[in-house]
Order: C-alpha cells, then sequence, then structure tokens
C-alpha cells in the first residue's frame, strides 16, 4: 500500500538539489525523493517511473507517494528523535545532497512585526497583491501572512 505525505514549504536549497536531480535522471520529484528515503531507511522502494516534467512547475510543496513501511519508518525516526516526519525528510534530502543540515525538529513560524503586517494587509486589499507572493517577499509561509492579515 501507498501513503501520501505532505511537505510544506520545502527550503529553496533542498527543492533546486531535487529538481536538478530528478532533471538529470529523468524521474519525478517523487520518485527522486522516494529514492534517497528509501536508501536511508533501508526500505524497499519501487519507483512509479513517471518522467520529470517541468522545473518551472516544480514548487516547494510536495504530496510523496511512498510505500507505508517507508512511512512508518520516517515516522519512528521522528519519533525517537521528537521530531516531525517533515524535518525528517528534509534532514535526511539535506543530508544526502550535502547542503545544511535542517533540524528535524518542528520549524517555528517567523513572525511578522506589527508595520510589515499593515503593509502586506494594504497591498493585499488595495493592490490585489496575493498572499502567495507577500509571503515569498517576506520569507514566510503563505499560511503565516494569512493569519496575520486576517486577525490584526
Amino acid at each position: 500500500m501507498r501513503a501520501v505525505i505532505d511537505i510544506r514549504d520545502v527550503p529553496v536549497e533542498i527543492r533546486d538539489a531535487v529538481i536538478d536531480d530528478a532533471t538529470g535522471c529523468g524521474v519525478s520529484v517523487n520518485d527522486a525523493v522516494g529514492s534517497v528515503l528509501a536508501k536511508h531507511y533501508g526500505v524497499e522502494w519501487e519507483p512509479s517511473g513517471y518522467p520529470f516534467l517541468d522545473a518551472e512547475r516544480a514548487t516547494g510543496h510536495w504530496n510523496l507517494r511512498i510505500p507505508e513501511t517507508l512511512r512508518d519508518a520516517i515516522q519512528a525516526h521522528g519519533r525517537a528523535i521528537d521530531g516531525t516526519l517533515t524535518g525528517c525528510v528534509l534532514f535526511v534530502l539535506a543530508d544526502h545532497y550535502g547542503l545544511t543540515p535542517v533540524s528535524p525538529r518542528r520549524r517555528s513560524r517567523r513572525a511578522l512585526d506589527p508595520a510589515t503586517i499593515e503593509a502586506a494587509r494594504a497591498r493585499h486589499e488595495d493592490d490585489g497583491v496575493s498572499l502567495r507572493q507577500l509571503a515569498r517577499e517576506y520569507g514566510v509561509t503563505r499560511r503565516t501572512v494569512t493569519h496575520a492579515i486576517r486577525s490584526g
């Protein structure tokens, strides 16, 4: 059986390394990530065989389809170190690609100061700037921008 895990806010360095790997191997992002994780956790992996499609459409939000045994191994690792499933995935990928490792523990959200929130609210409501664009500009998640704008 396959499990789907939702990985949001993938750091740009990791995303770019995975895309380069997937492009070079001619495989999908899912297959590139799944292969790295399966090798790390010693779990059998059968790639889907889908080719890499388009680097322009690749985002930092992945819905990975992996075997349940692999998901269970990642979750067990997370529990053992008081980490998260997403944190463990990103940690393993960073290590595999020789990048600065990210903490497998929960990532804290960066707070926006009141002046930034007001500016973002005005740009969103008056100028029609999307929440996604604001999040990119301020280096936070879209959820953080949405919460900040709507709560004030």
